[in-house]
């Protein structure tokens, strides 16, 4: 079957979509040709140097390819796709044709990708085989459409994912106590803040926070997900480097290359855990530390589980380095009620056993092994902008707003912790915003600060919600 070319891709988009519409928001950080030469290749390792730049400005490649001995990758909205996809060959083809709009839609449409390839594993010749493949390309080339249109209309983000539970999921990241765990990693990082990497970083809220309150003076995202990392580097954290990847595969760093490295609710769900495990260890610098975070526990129901392990499973993973397991209920009660996080308490093997989720700490340096006193100060916003918790409900009063929690029923195993510790009424003394929301930046600093301490109120990037 004919693989559909770069114009025939080019021409049916311009047929569904209409006059083009642009984007509201800026490109934000681009992918400079100094940080392409440090990438190596994650499926031969050979170092990787720019191939075709349709696109740039002040030494930025924003559409183009990167290669390597072995493979081509195309460079989208300068976000570097080291990763291949059914339509990787057409993205290279619309890269290298300056097809901005048409290469963007096409990557942002993980169904519309979908459909398309499918129309190029169909064989048959038979007049029933053509109209199928037919139909099925005018339907690939709607939904690329639609996804298109959707993902430019602006924003605010939480309007652009979908109603499902991932969508919901998404929504409420920054409310979900699975999450919380990482506030209480800002301080070591910190003092490692050199290159951070954020892997399987979803739409962008762990760089969010570690763009905040790490502050990196370089901080890489990597997640395998085109719209989720093009909703990152807009909404997110726009001065971070983005690329997409497969974390089944290596890194595509040198050895030693990152002083720290994050991983949050993801490890569980690859196929080749003990290869990332490795890769992870492998790219810390003799300082670095990795936090990985929310490993599920095959001992204990988790929703959505994926390929949970045991404990003694997980620790096996990073035997190979200096590392400690830590239960992740115990960890969010110390961030609530200690306001702290204790990483030299001895290991209880029962109570890592019985919690749903566990954290592990690596590093080669003995000294992260410490108290930690204080890390709630990573609550409070530098560049973001507090909101009300979307898990309370707010009603008008004479005297402002009554908050009433309310756990969203699609997403209710998420907070087992957080049920016994957050408060579930709050009444703020605020005016209304414009939206009829309480209008928190009216508050009292202290109020605001304990409120915040307490994820009454959340510290979000400002096109969030």
């Amino acid at each position: 079957m004919r693989r559909t070319d770069a114009n025939e891709v080019e021409g049916r988009l311009r047929r569904w979509q209409g006059a083009r519409k642009k984007l509201s928001w800026r490109l934000g950080e681009k992918l400079k040709r100094d940080a392409l030469s440090a990438l190596v290749c994650p499926y031969c390792g050979g170092a990787l140097q720019e191939g075709a730049a349709t696109q740039e400005a002040n030494d930025e490649i924003l559409l183009g390819t990167a290669r390597c001995d072995c493979s081509e990758f195309p460079i989208v909205d300068g976000i570097l796709i080291l990763r291949d996809t059914p339509v990787t060959a057409r993205l290279i083809a619309l890269a290298k044709a300056g097809s901005v709009s048409e290469a963007l839609a096409l990557c942002l449409s993980d169904r519309g990708e979908s459909l398309l390839h499918s129309t190029d594993a169909r064989t048959g010749n038979g007049v029933a085989s053509r109209a199928i493949t037919g139909w099925t390309k005018i339907r690939a080339f709607h939904q690329i459409s639609e996804d298109y249109h959707r993902f430019s209309e602006g924003g605010p983000l939480v309007e652009l994912l979908e109603h499902d539970r991932s969508g919901e999921y998404f929504k409420h990241r920054f409310s979900l106590e699975s999450f919380w765990p990482l506030y209480s990693m800002t301080p070591i990082l910190a003092e490692r803040a050199g290159t951070i990497l954020d892997v399987g970083a979803g739409i962008g809220h762990s760089t969010f926070v570690l763009s905040e309150y790490v502050r990196p003076r370089h901080l890489i995202y990597a997640n395998q997900s085109f719209w989720q990392t093009y909703l990152g580097k807009h909404f997110m954290a726009p001065k971070a480097a983005y690329m997409v990847l497969d974390a089944n595969y290596a890194l595509p760093f040198a050895t030693g290359y990152c002083d720290g490295v994050v991983a949050i609710d993801m490890l569980h769900s690859l196929l080749n855990r003990a290869g990332l495990a490795h890769e992870i260890q492998r790219v810390l610098s003799d300082r670095g530390v990795a936090a990985v975070l929310h490993l599920h526990n095959s001992l204990v129901f988790n929703f959505g589980p994926t390929h949970p392990m045991t404990p003694e499973g997980w620790s096996r993973l990073f035997a190979g380095g200096n590392t400690r397991a830590f239960p992740e209920p115990r960890v969010i009660r110390e961030l609530l009620q200690e306001d702290a996080f204790d990483a030299s308490r001895p290991q209880d093997p029962g109570e890592l056993r019985s919690a749903n989720a566990l954290i592990h700490l690596t590093s080669r340096d003995p000294t992260v092994f410490r108290p930690y006193k204080g890390v709630r100060a990573a609550l409070t916003p530098y560049e973001g902008h507090l909101r009300v918790n979307p898990m309370y409900e707010a009603r008008r009063t004479r005297r402002g707003f009554h908050l009433t929690r309310r756990f969203p029923s699609i997403l209710e195993d998420e907070f087992p912790v957080a049920k016994a510790l957050l408060p579930e009424e709050v009444d703020l003394s605020v005016p209304e915003t414009d939206t009829g929301q309480p209008d928190v930046g009216e508050l009292d600093p202290k109020v605001a600060s304990e409120l915040t301490s307490k994820f009454v109120l959340l510290n979000t990037p400002p096109r969030y919600a």
